[in-house]
């Protein structure tokens, strides 16, 4: 008989299962091929099966730069950068979809977990403080509601984390990991003088919890701007004075752990293990510290630390630039991890599995990089059936 062979469609969809996840724009080009080629790719279901397919193991696309300007205020400008030149997610300013403010002047990045980031923003004029959830797949903005103006969210220190509402037993959700059209919530940890309470907004109430846990506490607590981390239905926050504020997102419980004495939080970067577990990065001189929470995530007690692993940067750069000791910018679960450095000659990624450095060359000249206060890194599968304007 004449004619072309046609491959079954089982076959086709067990090729494109096999892209690798950190390369979103193959299954662009395959949706390209033909109708019948992007009919498979579109499928509602085949989304989940890529997924299940990777196991679970979630790419890095990009990140959030935030950028300081101390000339206006402290104003930041938050800008995403793609990781990958493939990568159909455009390098912008954020959020885009917002046109009553002007795009990432003012905007600052706070946090990013299952697919969404969470921006804040102050209007000086009115003293205004916005807080939007923004999916960067998708472009879909929500401005959050105002809280209760008691007692004052800002007027001490305070700190946010943005996760999806269905939590998984290591802080995981239970849709996988296709959390972009699902419920979300947002924890606000405020702080006052001697004091700590918890609000918690959700998606699908469209409002802010009352005060949902109150903590006082014998000394004054100051949340840094840090990014959380998630280990194990934990949230943890950095303070000043080497302390760290630790919340069940099922308990809602409210404790304390500490740093050990010699660390500096301001060169710190919260990490999660490939298990689940809390732990910290920190840069002193030219090695890169990693440590690990001895708590298994039972008790609420302070377990103490175990340095797990020294990695001596001199050998991963250009062995004729010096630098001063590097600034911890941002940490990426992706593998084993991703940490982000800043030094004189640029910003660079540095992967503890393979201990192998990488300058962001081209960010590293767009941006003057003595001005990014940190780094929050957009972790997410991709797959061309979220959004289909993004093509436009």
């Amino acid at each position: 008989m004449g004619g072309e062979a046609v491959l079954p469609d089982d076959l086709i969809e067990q090729i494109l299962l096999r892209f690798p996840p950190n390369d979103p724009a193959r299954l662009l080009w395959a949706a390209l091929v033909c109708k019948h080629w992007c009919h498979l790719v579109f499928d509602a279901g085949f989304r989940r099966r890529f997924l299940e397919a990777h196991g679970g193991a979630l790419p890095m696309l990009g990140f959030l730069c935030n950028i300081t300007e101390h000339d206006k205020n402290e104003v930041f400008t938050a800008s995403f950068v793609p990781t990958s030149s493939s990568c159909p997610l455009r390098d912008r300013f954020v959020p885009t979809t917002l046109e009553l403010w002007p795009h990432g002047r003012g905007w600052r990045a706070l946090n990013s977990r299952h697919g969404r980031v969470l921006l804040h923003t102050l209007l000086y004029e009115d003293m205004h403080n916005i807080m939007v959830v923004w999916d960067p797949i998708t472009d879909e903005p929500v401005e959050l509601p105002k809280m209760p103006r008691e007692p004052n969210p800002y007027y001490w220190g305070w700190n946010t984390a943005v996760l999806c509402a269905t939590g998984g037993s290591h802080g995981g959700c239970g849709n996988g990991v296709d959390c972009h059209r699902t419920p979300f919530i947002v924890v606000f940890v405020g702080t006052m003088p001697r004091r700590v309470f918890v609000r918690v907004y959700s998606s699908e109430a469209g409002a802010w919890s009352e005060i949902t846990t109150s903590w006082s506490f014998a000394h004054d607590y100051c949340l840094m701007g840090k990014p959380s981390a998630l280990a194990r239905n934990m949230l943890y926050f950095l303070s000043s004075g080497s302390m760290i504020l630790k919340y069940g997102v099922t308990t809602r419980k409210l404790s304390e752990i500490h740093l050990p004495a010699a660390v500096n939080p301001l060169n710190v970067a919260l990490t999660v293990s490939e298990d689940g577990g809390l732990g910290f990065a920190e840069v002193v001189g030219s090695r890169l510290y990693l440590s690990s929470s001895r708590n298994a995530g039972g008790p609420d007690e302070d377990a103490g630390w175990t340095q797990s692993r020294v990695i001596e940067l001199n050998r991963l750069f250009s062995i004729g630039v010096r630098s001063t000791t590097p600034k911890v910018l941002g940490f990426a679960a992706v593998g084993a991890g991703v940490i982000f450095l800043r030094r004189k000659d640029g910003v660079f990624t540095v992967d503890l599995e393979s201990e192998w450095a990488m300058k962001l060359d081209e960010f590293s000249v767009k941006f003057n990089i003595n001005k990014i206060d940190n780094i929050v890194p957009f972790v997410s599968f991709y797959t061309p059936n979220l959004n289909r304007h993004v093509y436009r």
